[in-house]
């Protein structure tokens, strides 16, 4: 955010940017520019202003500064999203992602869930491009996130190469290596472990644990069996639609044999 003892040296620098571009501009509509970029860091205005002055031909524009500063933002590309969206699926990876493509995963997710990949890619960037231009308008800074796996080695491998692209900052990346390597495996953990991975040894998991676990096994039992009752009843709807217009077919195919046998008898 630009604070008010940074505004003056905005406004020389807009008129200055315009200046140079060849572009006339008042002092009030300078300062009207300014007021619409503070809600955005004073650096990356600076930065997207001088991009401006080295990069811009034409006239000078506010979209112009807004544009350079989304690119400058550190929020990553539609596809690069969708990429991390997707290696999310996987329980075993962590994920470092935004809060955009959280929400826009969350939107595509039903789509996925059916199998559509194709249009749960387009679902998904359809919401990102939403989400994106909302952060973006309100000049939130992005923000990333840690969605742990399974895998504890997956997790350090994410977690240090989130560091290397800098979005993490390393103080908190050690800080977040050190609270999940040093966590201690419990008996119901290392349970799970061993039914999601066969190279880990199997333990007997806690009572309550058990418990819990036949309820999931029961809910997903309940869930394939509607969704073959499903699959089922819309194999039905098919079968009855494809044998009435079967029966219309053929008595059109009647039909114009009767007539074509009245004509040849008269």
């Amino acid at each position: 955010m630009i604070d008010q003892s940074q505004l003056p040296k905005l406004v020389a620098t807009i008129c200055a940017t315009a200046d140079s571009l060849g572009t006339q501009i008042t002092p009030a509509a300078a300062a009207m520019m300014a007021n619409d970029l503070a809600g955005h860091d004073f650096d990356a205005v600076c930065l997207a202003l001088a991009e401006c002055r080295r990069t811009l031909k034409g006239r000078f524009a506010l979209s112009d500064v807004i544009t350079r500063i989304a690119a400058r933002d550190g929020r990553p590309s539609r596809d690069e999203a969708w990429s991390i969206a997707l290696s999310s699926q996987d329980e075993s990876d962590t994920v470092v992602m935004t809060p955009e493509i959280q929400l826009a995963l969350a939107a595509a997710r039903p789509v996925l869930d059916i199998g559509d990949k194709v249009g749960a890619r387009m679902a998904f960037l359809s919401a990102y491009d939403r989400y994106l231009e909302e952060a973006r308008a309100d000049g939130s800074p992005v923000t990333w996130l840690v969605s742990l796996g399974f895998d504890p080695q997956r997790r350090d491998v994410a977690i240090r190469s989130a560091v290397q692209l800098k979005r993490l900052p390393a103080e908190k990346a050690q800080l977040f290596l050190e609270q999940i390597l040093d966590a201690p495996v419990t008996q119901d953990g290392a349970a799970i472990a061993g039914l999601l991975s066969s190279d880990a040894p199997k333990v007997a998991a806690t009572p309550a644990v058990r418990s819990k676990l036949a309820e999931i096994r029961k809910g997903v039992l309940a869930a394939k069996g509607r969704k073959e009752e499903l699959r089922s009843a819309e194999t039905a709807t098919r079968r009855a639609d494809f044998e009435s217009r079967l029966a219309e077919h053929m008595r059109l195919v009647a039909s114009a044999e009767q007539s074509q046998a009245r004509g040849a008898a008269k």
